[in-house]
């Protein structure tokens, strides 16, 4: 076996390695599903046939995704309990600018169009996180005894959503850069 070979397949194990322990996480907040570990097993043999560079690359940004994952679902959360809480289930299309909701309306019809399952049937599944700091700013109001300051909020949000849409269209980050985006996510959460 030769030495690239010998990477490979230690990028390989390491690969499986992240998607075992993504499973665990899975297993003890979602459930077992035998369906997760057919998915894992199509999925690792197809990475099988990508260059050694991608799956070097993909699994270095892994971690970043799975952190964007949560935090822009945890977002939506806290916009939705908040603003429920604050002005009733209607909330959406009283308090949200019509540009967002004609927004949303598009792609939830493009997506009922879709030959694949549709998302939730929440809105806010169909926002931007962009979108969501709007939703936010222009409501902050109700969200002050949550977060520290309004600025402070809508400055933090654009700089992870900057740094997002790198991630969102399969685009690498620098070292420095995914540095900046866990630094900024713990920030987040330090003023929650």
């Amino acid at each position: 076996m030769t030495k690239e070979q010998k990477e490979f397949q230690i990028e390989l194990f390491l690969n499986r390695a992240r998607m075992i322990q993504n499973d665990i996480l899975d297993l003890d907040h979602l459930g077992f599903s035998l369906d997760n570990l057919q998915n894992e097993k199509r999925g690792l043999e197809i990475l099988q046939s990508f260059p050694e560079q991608l799956l070097k690359e993909s699994r270095d940004m892994s971690t970043c995704y799975q952190v964007l994952y949560c935090f822009e679902n945890d977002l939506r959360e806290i916009i939705n309990d908040v603003m429920d809480e604050s002005f009733g289930p209607e909330w959406c299309e009283q308090k949200v600018r019509d540009s967002i909701k004609n927004d949303v309306k598009k792609r939830r019809d493009a997506e009922k169009n879709s030959v694949y399952f549709a998302r939730v049937d929440d809105p806010l599944y169909f926002t931007t996180l962009g979108e969501l700091k709007e939703i936010l700013s222009d409501n902050y109001e109700v969200f002050t005894n949550h977060f520290r300051s309004q600025k402070f909020v809508e400055e933090l949000l654009f700089q992870i959503n900057r740094l997002r849409i790198v991630v969102g269209h399969n685009c690498m980050l620098e070292e420095m850069d995914m540095t900046t985006l866990m630094q900024n996510i713990e920030r987040w959460y330090k003023i929650k």
